[in-house]
């Protein structure tokens, strides 16, 4: 009797063990699949994010021209080819162009918003007012000051009026002017309040300044940071109409043909409408003595 009890002790326990490297090559198999899988995605994500790159390549050369008209597009003459484009019944003003096949799609159009815009360390993006004097909400992602600079017609001179939003902790400026939401040394042009929704906002009118008559021409915005690098992503909204277009934006959206793995990438431009300054421009008013540049 005792021999049949040990007996079933051992068949007990070598089921255990068989169950347990079950449970292991079991696990082993399915983290291997899901490498596997990651693999592919990750390659076919790739694939995809360089199909819509060039497809926004294909096209940028000749619409990154603001005086290239959207109009156009739907000219077959008027585009590369292997494109086909038309108005995009979806989105007022956006035209949806198929690059090859239905599978990678470009969509363009122009925006008076400008959102994440990528910014360097004093480089600037200027922005056309056209006679704005309306309300902007301007926010940002990373750490920066921001200058600004207002340009104006003034009965046929050209003027501005310049000011700066530091408000990090600590400042990034030890001249900024004191807090620019609370003013307390009254040195700040702009009208600067918090923004309920992220950021700050400005009345363009309610600038300390500008002339009743003054038509306002252009808003040129600079990040400034401690540091020799950096950049950040700039929104900005207008409240008010009158406001016109800023950018242009190239929608890249490639999805995969496969049916293993639904994979999705999108590579999106923005193109200034209004004229910018070059950014080699900027080093001589930044830096003292001689500059090199590679």
């Amino acid at each position: 009797m005792r021999h049949k009890h040990l007996s079933g002790q051992i068949l007990v326990v070598t089921l255990m063990i068989l169950i347990i490297i079950a449970i292991i090559v079991v696990g082993v198999v399915a983290v291997g699949s899901k490498d596997v899988l990651q693999s592919i995605t990750d390659q076919r994500y790739n694939e995809l994010y360089d199909a819509a790159e060039r497809s926004i390549v294909g096209l940028i050369d000749k619409y990154g021209d603001p005086t290239e008209p959207l109009t156009n597009l739907t000219n077959s003459a008027q585009v590369p080819s292997g494109y086909s484009c038309a108005l995009d019944p979806s989105v007022s003003g956006q035209y949806r162009c198929t690059v090859n096949s239905v599978y990678n799609l470009l969509f363009v159009r122009d925006s008076r918003d400008v959102v994440d815009y990528e910014l360097n360390k004093d480089d600037s993006l200027t922005l056309n007012m056209n006679g704005y004097r309306g309300t902007v909400v301007v926010s940002w992602t990373g750490t920066a000051a921001l200058e600004f600079s207002l340009i104006y017609n003034d009965a046929g001179t050209i003027r501005n009026i310049n000011d700066l939003y530091d408000n990090n902790s600590p400042t990034i400026f030890t001249a900024n002017g004191g807090n620019p939401l609370s003013d307390p040394n009254n040195t700040h042009a702009f009208p600067f309040v918090t923004n309920a929704g992220g950021g700050i906002r400005f009345n363009i009118g309610g600038i300390t300044g500008l002339p009743a008559a003054a038509t306002t021409y252009a808003l040129r915005i600079t990040p400034r940071m401690s540091g020799s690098a950096g950049n950040i992503l700039l929104s900005v909204i207008p409240q008010n109409a009158g406001y016109p277009n800023q950018v242009r934006i190239f929608n890249g959206a490639s999805l995969s043909t496969q049916a293993d793995v639904g994979v999705l990438a999108e590579a999106i431009t923005q193109v200034p409408l209004f004229p910018q300054i070059a950014n080699v421009f900027q080093y001589g008013f930044l830096t003292g003595g001689g500059i090199a540049k590679n």
